[in-house]
């Protein structure tokens, strides 16, 4: 668990650390690991208030547009929650002592863009949204008790290949949505059949390592004694790999229901 780990780690906001562990001896207090799990609490329960809050709205909206009637707000609050919220993150990956104030911010953000998009997969998929906050939850909770329990741990070779496959996912990532506005799909990992199901399962696998990596920085820079700011950040950093899991759930759950 040394400084090398968390410039190794598949989650690139974790890179924000290592511009202040030379600096932290030089603050009067420090951050600790209870201060990381009340603010992730927070964070958390924050999401899931605006996501519980947008789910209701965008399902009226949902309602009203198969009446006929004109309807667009959930568009705006998936796309433009989204847009911002990702806006957000940038920010805070070289302005991490505003976590304090921009990580609640991305948790709301973020909870309201899912809040749509779990109202619109409802519609395709009565369940399919409890599903995949249960599991998403479910990885959550399960990465932290095999991670505590000394089970999984951030090795050397588990953070070179999960930032190698995090790699690999963006780039495939950033050649299918190229090739969308070419008019190209790539073919297959965005189907339903095996090779879709295959990839899909392939980065929710690489999606729920990262959290392997996440705690382990965590771990790494309370001993280092990173400033007490971190401890929003940290929670902001736990916070993008479980939106991206939970995207990713989605996305294979939906693959899987459209065999039905």
């Amino acid at each position: 668990m040394s400084g090398a780990l968390s410039q190794q780690s598949s989650n690139p906001t974790w890179r924000a650390f290592d511009n202040y562990r030379a600096e932290a001896p030089t603050y009067q207090t420090a951050m600790t690991m209870s201060g990381v799990v009340g603010k992730t609490t927070v964070l958390l329960g924050l999401l899931l208030a605006a996501g519980v809050a947008s789910f209701g709205y965008c399902e009226g909206q949902l309602e009203a547009a198969r009446s006929g009637q004109a309807a667009g707000g959930h568009l705006g609050l998936i796309f433009g929650g989204g847009i911002v919220a990702f806006v957000v993150a940038l920010v805070l990956s070289f302005k991490p002592a505003w976590a304090p104030l921009l990580a609640p911010a991305y948790a709301l953000l973020e909870g309201l863009a899912l809040g749509g998009v779990t109202a619109y997969v409802e519609t395709i998929k009565p369940g399919i949204g409890v599903e995949a906050i249960t599991l998403t939850l479910g990885i959550l909770g399960g990465m932290l008790f095999l991670y505590y329990n000394g089970v999984l741990r951030a090795t050397p070779w588990l953070t070179k290949a999960i930032t190698a496959s995090m790699m690999a996912i963006m780039v495939t990532y950033l050649a299918s949505f190229v090739g969308r506005m070419l008019g190209y799909e790539i073919p297959y990992i965005h189907g339903n059949g095996l090779i879709g199901i295959g990839f899909s399962l392939f980065v929710v696998g690489v999606a729920s390592f990262s959290f392997i990596l996440d705690f382990a920085n965590i771990e790494a820079n309370v001993y280092q004694g990173a400033p007490k700011f971190m401890e929003w950040y940290c929670g902001f950093s736990l916070m993008v790999t479980v939106v991206w899991l939970y995207m990713e759930i989605v996305k294979l759950l939906l693959k899987l229901n459209s065999r039905d």
